[in-house]
């Protein structure tokens, strides 16, 4: 599940979390070539996430604090953004089957509502305002995921 809500880098961070790894042991285990797990290693290093630590022949690569934060910040954001997205698109749909509802409902059961009832709000603004909240959401999901 981790690995559809991280990118790249996350899940190379998530990694680096159980113990530090070389290169080759990264790409073997997430599945990306050495090139691309050579690539993210550099921009982590580069914004202190990751450290690199020379064993004799083999460089191994660890996560430092900052890399810890970091990861534990962007995994919680995807994670809530995700959420987000999907209880706005639950609401839209509950609220466009109500108003299916609504509209598909015989005329005679209309016309025998007590004057008193109020009328159904029109939600077509609640729709809007929920399509807008799950849209940024998802936005927010996509961004956190680079």
């Amino acid at each position: 599940m981790i690995e559809i809500l991280a990118s790249t880098r996350l899940q190379i961070l998530l990694k680096l979390k159980e113990r530090p790894h070389t290169i080759s042991e990264l790409s073997k285990a997430l599945g990306f070539s050495k090139t691309t797990a050579s690539y993210h290693l550099e921009k982590l290093e580069a914004n202190g996430l990751v450290q690199r630590v020379e064993r004799g022949k083999w460089v191994y690569y660890k996560i430092t604090d900052q890399g810890l934060k970091s990861m534990q910040i962007k995994l919680i954001a995807s994670i809530a953004s995700l959420c987000t997205s999907f209880v706005s698109a639950v609401a839209i749909i509950v609220q466009v089957t109500k108003k299916i509802e609504e509209i598909s409902a015989p005329t005679i059961a209309k016309e025998i509502k007590p004057l008193t009832a109020p009328s159904a709000p029109d939600y077509l603004l609640w729709q809007i305002l929920m399509l807008a909240i799950s849209a940024v959401s998802f936005i927010l999901f996509l961004y956190f995921r680079r």
